[in-house]
């Protein structure tokens, strides 16, 4: 047997390609330390707003929880990583120029699809920021001897925000409160996850129950103010970024919010929301955030010290979308399925479903030969489809689709069609591919393609062009067959399961899953 090492006589020349070898290890560590640096220098000439900016895009995205400071400590640090780590970067803790651009899209999206924008509540005299698009009705306000509070609710009754304002707080008033938010007079069991108590400042988050509260409050001598939010446990991912972000634009004791204010959505019937006052009319509590046009003004010198072309002109920096699909979520961990045709020309992906707004998505792996695309919602812990274990599936099988069609026309909401599995191949025979009588329009692309049992048989794909044929044809229609995915998502190591429940399900039971686990997907572009 014949060994793989260094023989005696060669012990000098494998030395020396082993110091070579090191060498050149430092040399690409010196490299990358170097282009490191860069980074480090650029990052350094972000104005105090662009660093706002970005720590509320960290929040958006789920990665830092303080406030809006513009210092980049430890805790901003380790959120950058985590927001690098999230992109497929590698995770440096500074940041380059894609991933501020990504942040400040964020920002812009989330404002504007959230409706996040200043209140001010005249009861307490308190100006907080909240997203307008989630809550509405006319506010409640109570007044006691020592104290007003004020509720403001969400309108899918997930969370509600209460600020309260406390005269004659002396110290020991002071402490009853965080007594009386801190514990629960029910005897249930609360978990404190984090409790800062000073004499002027309180920050709290506690779990009781089916429900998150956060609390934060400020106590200026005999005066304090507070925000308490209570968030339906199952839904803190959505709220939780509010109740952060609000805690930065809270104003109190003379100071007010100093946030770009947000167009505000359409009011319900019978009710006008608060109108928020004018930043101009309100002093700042901290210096907030610049209009989202605010992009920093150069990037970064190339590693050859040339200078890179200048960013376009911000006005021109609007997100538009170029098109859009359907897809699904295949595991737990919220990746979801669609077609590489309905992202492969987007500058960004947006993703979004009936109770939970919209947001930007990561793309995680492409093959433009199966047509087969996912990307990372950034939503744990939801409904998923499975994959058909056995038997495979038959002519003749019922089948329904699910995706989002015609939305410029029909809107963004979920659309079902049933029919049968027609032949078990495609065109010309493909045996990746099969062929389906459901009708699909254009934008089911990527949607699920589920059988009776509730797994996933296929991906829909494409409808019969008429032309290619010179006559009228009905539903015929393609879907990638489940085993094909299966062996896309296994290159790329993503996770999913087959089913193993041998109970037909009703009709209706089978709408509802698909309404649990279909994703409508925009595909947009940056001007």
């Amino acid at each position: 047997m014949q060994s793989v090492g260094c023989a005696k006589p060669l012990i000098r020349r494998c030395t020396y390609g082993i110091v070579l070898l090191i060498v050149a290890m430092l040399s690409v560590s010196t490299a990358t330390r170097a282009q490191e640096v860069d980074w480090i220098a650029w990052e350094a000439t972000l104005t105090l707003e662009q660093r706002q900016t970005i720590q509320e895009g960290l929040v958006w995205e789920g990665h830092y929880f303080g406030l809006l400071d513009g210092d980049f400590g430890p805790l901003t640090r380790r959120a950058i990583e985590s927001l690098q780590g999230q992109l497929g970067a590698v995770p440096t803790g500074y940041l380059r120029w894609n991933e501020v651009d990504f942040l400040f899209l964020t920002v812009e999206h989330m404002r504007a699809m959230t409706g996040f924008g200043s209140w001010f509540d005249p009861a307490t005299g308190i100006g907080i920021a909240i997203p307008h698009a989630h809550f509405g009705g006319q506010p409640e306000v109570n007044t006691f001897p020592t104290l007003i509070s004020t509720s403001l609710n969400d309108l899918a009754g997930r969370a509600a925000v209460n600020l309260v304002r406390i005269e004659y707080a002396d110290d020991l008033m002071w402490q009853m409160f965080h007594e009386s938010v801190s514990e629960n007079a029910s005897g249930a069991q609360m978990t404190i996850e984090y409790d800062f108590f000073r004499s002027g400042r309180m920050s709290l988050w506690a779990s009781l129950g089916n429900e998150k509260r956060y609390v934060f409050g400020l106590r200026r001598n005999q005066s304090a103010r507070a925000m308490v939010w209570v968030i339906d446990a199952a839904h803190a991912e959505t709220y939780t970024p509010f109740a952060i972000l609000a805690s930065s634009y809270f104003g109190a004791f003379g100071s007010g919010v100093d946030l770009v204010e947000a167009p505000l959505p359409p009011a319900p019937d019978g009710y006008a929301p608060p109108k928020p006052p004018s930043v101009a009319s309100v002093p700042s509590l901290m210096p907030g955030p610049p209009s989202i046009d605010g992009y920093p003004p150069s990037r970064p010198p190339a590693a050859d010290g040339a200078p890179r072309s200048p960013p376009p002109p911000p006005a021109s920096r609007s997100p538009s979308v170029l098109g859009y699909g359907s897809g699904f979520f295949v595991n737990h961990s919220g990746q979801i399925v669609t077609n590489a045709h309905v992202i492969s020309e987007c500058d960004a992906v947006r993703v979004s479903q009936h109770d939970w707004p919209p947001r930007l998505a990561t793309v995680v792996a492409v093959d433009h030969i199966s047509d087969l695309a996912v990307v990372d919602g950034n939503q744990s812990e939801t409904a998923f489809l499975p994959l058909r274990a056995i038997p495979r599936p038959q002519i003749g099988e019922p089948v329904m689709v699910a995706g989002f069609p015609l939305s410029d026309i029909l809107g963004s909401s979920l659309s079902v069609t049933t029919g049968t599995l027609s032949a078990l191949a495609g065109m010309d025979g493909d045996t990746q591919h099969y062929r389906i009588s459901a009708p699909i329009q254009p934008g089911n692309s990527g949607g699920p393609v589920i059988d009776a049992f509730g797994s996933l048989i296929g991906v829909t794909v494409a409808r019969l062009d008429e032309t290619l044929v010179g006559t009228q044809v009905q539903n015929v229609n393609f879907a990638i067959k489940s085993s094909a995915l299966q062996a896309f998502l296994e290159s790329y190591g993503i996770d999913y399961s087959f089913n193993e429940t041998a109970d037909e399900l009703g009709q209706v039971t089978l709408g509802t899953l698909a309404g649990r686990v279909a994703v409508f997907v925009e595909c947009l572009q940056v001007h």
